[in-house]
């Protein structure tokens, strides 16, 4: 099945979709900010179903089709899959250290402040440049 005409497996266009919906909800709980309680649940859920993603079918993707990217032959791709690769992993790193502060701050009753706000702001710009990064991705090798 092709949903945007390309040669890309089915699961490849629904981790595009699931991606761009993360997004939507990332800039989501960017702008509710208050209250914290909300706009921690939002971004753990983000964080925790971007993992489920990268485990479920990046990961997968990558160590599939490894040779495929030492043999590349055009300059853009893999510098868009190492950029995409390292800055996503810093990106769900830091996601994932706000969202087990937010869960432990849920469970011992604490104050609901996970993080220093310039570093949620340098983690969101992150995610999205990865997005950005997985996006040219989906462009250079399946469109």
């Amino acid at each position: 099945m092709i949903l945007f005409g390309s040669s890309s497996p089915i699961l490849v266009d629904i981790n595009l979709f699931t991606q761009v919906g993360l997004v939507v909800l990332l800039l989501f709980g960017i702008y509710k900010k208050k209250p914290f309680r909300y706009h921690g649940k939002v971004m753990a859920v983000s964080t925790v179903v971007n993992l489920v993603t990268i485990a479920s079918i990046m990961v997968p993707s990558l160590v599939i089709n490894f040779n495929a990217f030492l043999t590349l032959p055009t300059p853009p791709g893999p510098a868009i899959i190492l950029i995409h690769s390292f800055v996503g992993i810093i990106a769900i790193a830091f996601g994932v250290l706000f969202t087990v502060r937010f869960i432990m701050a849920l469970r011992n009753s604490e104050p609901l402040l996970c993080g220093k706000r310039r570093l949620m702001w340098a983690t969101a710009i992150l995610w999205l440049y990865s997005f950005g990064g997985g996006v040219a991705f989906y462009i250079f090798y399946h469109l």
